[in-house]
C-alpha cells in the first residue's frame, strides 16, 4: 500500500508600511510549504492589537484557496489615510489563519506594522549626501566615514546591505532609470559607477591639478552626460566645473558655469526631477553667485545674491530655483522672485515649484513659494546632522532627512 501524500505546512509573513494621509496597504504572504494535488484552503481574519480596526486599518476575512499546484496567495489589508503630523507611534495588528483544509499550519498568526508618518531609521552612520531613485522606493545615502552608500528601503523604513565605494564619499546621483550611481570619491580623485542590479563599482579617473582638487559633488542629466565639481584644501576659486560624458568617460571643463568653469571649494549641484536642468551654487563667497545649466542646450544662466549661499533645489522641470531655502528665483532669467524668511536650511521643491520644504534644526518648514510664505512645520524626532541633505522622491509624496539618530522618514 502507498503511503499516503504528505500535507503541506501553510505560513503566513507579515509586511510594514507608512501611516500616510494617502492611506496604503500592508501585504500578507501565505505559502505552501509544498504543492498539494488538491484544492487547500485556510481561513483567515484581522485581529486589532494596538493599531484598531476601522481607524487605522480596515478590517478583512475571508478564505484563501490554493488550487492543485499553487504555492503562494496573499491577504491586502488597506491603511485607513492619516492626517501628517498624527501618525503617532508604531502601531501593530494581525491576521490570524484558522480551519486549514488539506494543509498543517506552521504560522497561525502574523504582524502588521504601522510605522509613524515621521519615522526615524536609525542608523550609527553620519551621512553628508542624499538620492532617492526615480521609483521613490529606495534612498542612498554617502557616509565618508565608511567609504559607502547606505541603502534605506522607504516603503519599510529598513536599511539593507551597504556599497561599499571609494574614499571619503560626498556627493552622489542616480540615472533617469534608476539603474546607475555615480558617487563622488572625495577623498581621492575618482567617481565610483555603481551597477544597482549587480552591485559591481568601477571608477572613472577625474583630472589632477596643481590644487589636487577631488571630486565633490554631481548632478545627471538627461542627455547622456552629468556635470560636477571639485574642491581642494583651502578657500576661494580653485575648484573646477567638469562635463561627464557617462558613455566614453570623457571629462571637459564646463566654461560657462563660475568663472570660466572655476568656482569655489564648496560648489553643490541640484538637478531637477526632470533631470533637464542643473543648478549650481558657489559657496564661500560674498557675492552670493549661481549657476543655471540647460541640458539640451548647454546654456548657463548666471546671477547673484550677494550673500553667502551654499545650497539649491530645483523644481521639475527646472524654472524654478530655490537657495538655501530663502531665495527664489527664476531660473530661466537668474532673477529673485521673492524671499521667504526663517532659517536658512536645505531645502527640496515640488514638480510644479509652488511647495517646498526647508530642513532647518528639529523640524521641516513646508514653503508656500508663489506668495513667499512659510506653512505648516513638521516637528522632527531629532535634529539635522550630517549633512543635514534633504531629499525628496520623484513623486513628491517622499521626503528623507539626514538627522542625528540616522535618516528621518516623512511621509507626504
Amino acid at each position: 500500500m502507498s503511503a499516503a501524500p504528505r500535507v503541506p505546512a501553510l505560513s503566513l509573513s507579515g509586511g510594514r508600511a507608512f501611516a500616510s494621509p494617502h492611506g496604503g496597504t500592508i501585504i500578507f504572504r501565505a505559502r505552501l510549504s509544498a504543492a498539494s494535488r488538491s484544492v487547500v484552503t485556510v481561513h483567515f481574519a484581522t485581529r486589532n492589537g494596538t493599531a484598531v480596526a476601522g481607524k487605522d486599518y480596515v478590517p478583512v476575512s475571508g478564505t484563501l484557496r490554493f488550487p492543485p499546484g499553487s504555492l503562494r496567495r496573499s491577504v491586502t489589508v488597506t491603511l485607513r489615510p492619516t492626517a501628517l503630523g498624527a501618525g503617532g507611534v508604531v502601531k501593530e495588528f494581525s491576521v490570524v489563519l484558522s480551519r486549514p483544509v488539506r494543509a498543517t499550519l506552521s504560522t497561525h498568526a502574523a504582524t502588521g506594522t504601522i510605522l509613524p508618518d515621521v519615522y526615524v531609521a536609525s542608523s550609527g552612520d553620519a551621512f553628508q549626501d542624499a538620492v532617492i531613485n526615480p521609483a521613490s522606493t529606495t534612498a542612498f545615502l554617502t557616509v565618508p566615514a565608511m567609504n559607502q552608500v547606505d541603502v534605506l528601503n522607504l516603503r519599510t523604513g529598513t536599511f539593507s546591505r551597504p556599497i561599499p565605494v571609494g574614499s571619503d564619499p560626498i556627493g552622489l546621483d542616480i540615472t533617469p532609470d534608476g539603474k546607475t550611481l555615480y558617487v563622488c570619491d572625495a577623498g581621492g580623485q575618482t567617481i565610483s559607477k555603481v551597477n544597482l542590479a549587480t552591485r559591481r563599482v568601477t571608477t572613472i579617473t577625474t583630472p589632477a591639478g596643481f590644487l589636487s582638487p577631488r571630486p565633490y559633488s554631481i548632478a545627471v542629466m538627461n542627455n547622456g552626460h552629468a556635470l560636477f565639481t571639485t574642491t581642494f584644501s583651502g578657500s576661494g576659486f580653485g575648484g573646477t566645473a567638469y562635463d561627464l560624458n557617462l558613455s566614453s568617460n570623457a571629462i571637459k571643463v564646463v566654461p560657462g558655469i563660475g568663472i570660466n568653469g572655476q568656482v569655489t571649494e564648496a560648489t553643490p549641484l541640484s538637478r531637477s526631477a526632470g533631470y533637464s536642468t542643473v543648478g549650481a551654487v558657489l559657496g564661500d563667497d560674498s557675492g552670493g553667485p549661481f549657476d543655471v545649466y540647460t541640458a539640451a542646450t548647454g546654456h548657463v544662466t548666471s546671477g547673484s545674491l550677494n550673500d553667502f549661499i551654499s545650497s539649491s533645489a530645483l523644481n521639475g522641470n527646472g524654472s524654478v530655483m530655490l537657495v538655501d531655502g530663502i531665495y527664489v528665483i527664476n531660473a530661466v532669467s537668474g532673477t529673485l522672485l521673492g524671499t521667504i524668511s526663517g532659517q536658512r536650511g536645505n531645502s527640496v521643491l515640488n514638480a510644479t515649484g509652488t511647495t517646498g520644504y526647508r530642513l532647518a534644526g528639529s523640524s521641516i518648514v513646508s514653503l508656500n513659494i508663489p506668495r513667499f510664505l512659510t506653512g505648516p512645520t513638521i516637528s522632527l524626532p531629532e535634529p539635522a546632522s550630517g549633512g543635514a541633505e534633504l531629499a525628496m522622491s520623484k513623486n513628491g509624496r517622499v521626503l528623507v532627512a539626514e538627522t542625528s539618530g540616522g535618516a528621518t522618514i516623512i511621509q507626504l
